[in-house]
């Protein structure tokens, strides 16, 4: 589903099995996750590899991973024009000895209000077999999803730091 001015995208989080400058593990970190938890996102515009690499970090600064390349580029654009963001996870995968998150990412564009952004990201979820936005595997939730259920005050999630 997407229109003008809002729309979204089922993507996963990169980078997952790297550890973080600090030295944390990605995968620890993962492992502390919950589905429809809210995540931050982060331009690393010094990043040697992808000027327009973006860090996916949980609500503490934890990082997760980064965005696609071709994603990453998307959202940096938007983002000078004024939109923001809204970003969950909606599966968290263990494969081969590796987590992985996949996440819905659902951009915003100017003049979009809350209550809009709210009935679509529900709409979304609901679509992808969120019940109630509950999750369907009974996992518990983590982060946002107290936000996400008291409707879905969306700016709380995530929005895109450009500095």
């Amino acid at each position: 589903m997407t229109t003008e001015r809002i729309k979204h995208l089922f993507t996963k989080v990169v980078g997952v099995t790297y550890e973080n400058d600090d030295g944390t593990s990605r995968q620890a970190i993962l492992g502390k996750c919950g589905v429809l938890e809210g995540l931050h996102l982060q331009h690393d515009k010094n990043n040697p590899h992808d000027k327009n690499a973006v860090r996916v970090l949980r609500e503490n600064g934890e990082q997760l991973g980064f965005l696609e390349r071709n994603v990453a580029e998307d959202v940096v654009r938007d983002g000078e024009r004024g939109y923001q963001y809204t970003l969950l996870i909606t599966d968290l995968i263990e494969a081969e000895g590796n987590r992985h998150a996949d996440i819905v990412l659902v951009w915003m564009g100017p003049g979009v209000s809350k209550g809009q952004a709210s009935t679509y990201l529900k709409q979304v979820l609901e679509e992808k077999g969120f019940d109630d936005v509950e999750p369907a595997s009974g996992k518990k939730p983590g982060g946002c999803l107290g936000v996400v259920a008291l409707g879905l005050l969306l700016g709380v999630c995530a929005v895109i730091v450009l500095a």
